[in-house]
């Protein structure tokens, strides 16, 4: 159409759903309110299929190997773990320092005993 289809200045966006008329308006404002672009599609045009019926949202390059899930999940959940893992480690580390630093340690005579 000749028209730019992006406007790079600070904007925000607006969808508008027009359901009867089955229509959807894609609207791009600058900061002072003023429409920079838009865009109106019918819903049947978006239909991934054309043909009206159910549509299914796939990953393009197709659904990754078991091994890569596996990986995924390990470092998500992994990495959380080990940090509460050393954050505790750190913790009783951290009382047993102090309680020396007060005081004498359970376990080992004071010198209160020693005077007896």
């Amino acid at each position: 159409s000749g028209v730019p289809q992006n406007y790079l200045g600070l904007n925000f966006g607006e969808l508008e759903l027009d359901w009867s008329e089955e229509l959807v308006s894609i609207s791009i404002y600058d900061v002072n309110g003023q429409p920079r672009l838009k865009q109106v599609f019918n819903l049947g045009e978006l239909d991934m299929h054309g043909d009206g019926g159910s549509s299914h949202c796939i990953p393009i390059r197709g659904l990754p190997p078991s091994w890569r899930v596996v990986l995924g999940l390990s470092a998500f959940l992994g990495l959380p773990t080990l940090c509460i893992i050393i954050a505790c480690r750190s913790l009783v580390a951290l009382r047993s320092a102090a309680s020396t630093l007060l005081g004498m340690p359970s376990g080992t005579p004071s010198a209160k005993d020693h005077r007896d």
